[in-house]
């Protein structure tokens, strides 16, 4: 029972995660939850690089307008 409980507070303090990227060029942000992300830039050609270099690293399912 402890262990699952340890577990448990584990995971509640590390599913989670925003990882910021600022360039003269323009900034990014990612946000990720468990297995889940979304992602916001400064304009089109800043996300376009952004998910370039995520596609290099993840298997990615977008929802585009």
């Amino acid at each position: 029972m402890h262990k699952t409980l340890y577990g448990l507070m584990q995971a509640a303090c590390a599913d989670h995660c925003i990882y910021m990227h600022n360039t003269p060029r323009g900034s990014s942000i990612v946000a990720v939850h468990i297995d889940d992300m979304a992602a916001a830039a400064s304009d089109k050609v800043e996300m376009a690089r952004l998910k370039e270099e995520l596609r290099k690293l993840f298997s990615l399912l977008t929802s585009e307008n």
